[in-house]
């Protein structure tokens, strides 16, 4: 018949668990023993263990469909239970559609000569994610050693903020295609367009010291915030150029994407991950920007430059004060640079 279906269903389930036990001796006499006799070291070191552990089930199914050759369609759904997310939490629910359209097997291309192939493509659908360490929507107890009473005891305080709302970065793209053969598909072609928007945004940010946590210098929390957005062209070209005793084959490659951070939570305009690093997250510019001091030549003979280096002597670089007040700043003189690049092209001749 003229009509074509296909469907699948499945579940899958996977399991991870790890353990971890160490025990470190010093200052043995001979190593024969390799780590086969580590009572014989003089200095015992403390030993470690630890245990990790996380599970994913995943239900999917899809169906095809396709029509005289013509038309093809593709439904898919998954859902995914994730342990390392809360209550309440763990499902996310991620479906896709896609629809193809052999435009070159129409009755009224059978007349078009020198396009041997034409095929539309429209996709959308919907991906997570949920690469972050386990535990992270758990209160976690932390072990910590203290002096009380000039005695060495051990306790535990709380290491992390609990987090039940902890749920699945989604990210959901369109694309638009067109493949087309040129020449008895001596030529063939590849054009997309895609559009890709990360909601939820799986970010580790910092909690401040007044939370009581026992390290307030690395105390952190995860939480789903942010946007990030991707669009961008592809295009890919396959000739054929000579097929006989000689062959000879040419690859061109075009690609271009502009990566823009959209948002980072209510009343959050950039990140800066340390002080002393050149990184920052800014909405309006790409992930993996860099915020950097703006050059201003070179320091000559005789002048007394503005620069943060201590080293002012000839030859060295000086900065230019964007904020007028006379010195260099960290807080006032940094501009954001975009790392991201305009566009990739590549040729490749095969002979």
């Amino acid at each position: 018949g003229r009509h074509k279906i296909n469907a699948v269903a499945g579940f899958t389930a996977q399991e991870s668990e790890s353990k971890l036990v160490t025990a470190e001796a010093a200052g043995f006499a001979t190593d024969a023993f390799t780590y086969n006799n580590l009572g014989t070291g003089i200095t015992n070191r403390t030993p470690r263990s630890n245990a990790d552990k996380w599970s994913l089930a995943s239900v999917l199914g899809r169906i095809n469909y396709a029509f005289a050759d013509k038309y093809l369609a593709t439904f898919t759904l998954r859902a995914d239970g994730s342990s390392r997310f809360g209550d309440g939490n763990k499902w996310g629910y991620f479906p896709s559609a896609a629809l193809g359209w052999n435009i070159a097997n129409e009755p009224f291309f059978s007349n078009v000569k020198h396009i041997t192939n034409l095929k539309a493509r429209l996709s959308a659908g919907v991906t997570g994610n949920q690469n972050i360490p386990t535990y992270q929507s758990l209160s976690q107890l932390g072990y910590f050693r203290y002096n009380f009473s000039n005695t060495t005891v051990s306790g535990y305080a709380p290491s992390t903020v609990p987090n039940p709302n902890l749920s699945w970065e989604k990210t959901f793209q369109v694309d638009v295609g067109l493949d087309f053969g040129l020449l008895n598909n001596r030529i063939q072609v590849v054009a997309d367009y895609y559009y890709k928007r990360t909601t939820d945004l799986l970010l580790d940010r910092t909690v401040p010291g007044t939370s009581g946590l026992a390290s307030p210098s690395t105390a952190s929390i995860y939480q789903n915030i942010g946007e990030v957005s991707n669009k961008g062209l592809e295009l890919s070209v396959n000739s054929r150029n000579f097929i006989g005793d000689l062959k000879w084959n040419t690859i061109f490659v075009f690609s271009s994407n502009k990566n823009e951070v959209l948002s980072l939570g209510s009343g959050v305009t950039q990140i800066i991950p340390s002080i002393s690093s050149p990184s920052i997250v800014k909405v309006g510019y790409p992930v993996g920007s860099f915020i950097v001091y703006q050059t201003d030549g070179v320091i000559q003979s005789g002048e007394t430059p503005l620069t943060p280096q201590a080293n002012k002597n000839p030859g060295g670089q000086k900065y230019k004060d964007l904020d007028g007040d006379g010195q260099i700043t960290q807080a006032g003189d940094r501009i954001v640079i975009a790392n991201q690049p305009g566009l990739n092209l590549g040729l490749t001749n095969t002979f």
